[in-house]
């Protein structure tokens, strides 16, 4: 009888022992991916307080002296303004002047420049040679120097000295969740129209020195186009 009851303890206490096992590994998991969780917020966090400095810092003539070529924001940027009569008749045109930086046509980058393109421009309210110049702002960064990247996802994972491309450089190059919607179809494959034939040569009016493209005024020779500026 005795010889049962301490068999009895001992599986009970191997069963405990496994059930305090099991609960244990079961919490590091949870602490992992909390931790995991916190440093991925932490990271988009700083790069959002890092756009937001960019755009707002000011720069003193002492320190514009020591900047290289690459011209950041102005203070007082000239804005062009485009004549509507102008805007509405060359809209459809394909101008090819980034022979230079032409990207060879695959499907993958083509994603990646409609992605883009539907972030920056995707909306009704865009005209097409809106959207054709947030392409080739992406392109002209590709083959200018001044750039750390050399294909179009480098550019927009990376793409210093340039702020990151929203947050790109923490999620990947990915669509956001609204565009899985059935009402957001015809605005997805109007990117994916425009990047392809931008990639086949239908470029904007954009020549190959306009390398900034945002909802703010920065660069020179600023383009405003349905809310969107674009700089050299």
């Amino acid at each position: 009888m005795r010889y049962r009851s301490n068999s009895f303890y001992c599986k009970l206490i191997l069963i405990l022992t496994v059930v305090l096992a099991v609960i244990f590994y079961v919490g590091i998991g949870i602490v992992k991916h909390q931790a995991n969780k916190m440093i991925q917020e932490a990271q988009i966090e700083a790069i959002r307080t890092r756009e937001k400095y960019e755009q707002t810092i000011s720069i003193s003539e002492e320190n514009k002296s020591q900047l290289t070529a690459l011209v950041y924001a102005e203070s007082t940027p000239t804005v062009l303004q485009e004549d509507p009569d102008v805007k509405e008749a060359v809209a459809d045109l394909a101008i090819d002047h980034h022979k230079e930086a032409h990207v060879p046509v695959n499907e993958h980058d083509v994603e990646l420049l409609a992605c883009v393109i539907y972030q920056e421009a995707g909306g009704d309210t865009c005209c097409d040679m809106c959207r054709r110049r947030v392409a080739d702002v992406v392109l002209n960064r590709v083959k200018d120097p001044r750039f750390k990247g050399t294909t179009i996802e480098e550019i927009l994972i990376d793409g210093d000295p340039a702020p990151q491309w929203g947050l790109y450089s923490v999620t990947g190059v990915v669509w956001p969740d609204k565009a899985s919607l059935p009402e957001e179809q015809h605005a997805v494959e109007r990117a994916y129209r425009i990047a392809r034939e931008v990639l086949e040569g239908q470029h904007s009016d954009l020549t190959s020195e306009y390398i900034w493209c945002a909802e703010f005024s920065q660069g020179t020779d600023v383009i405003e186009c349905d809310g969107i500026y674009f700089g050299k």
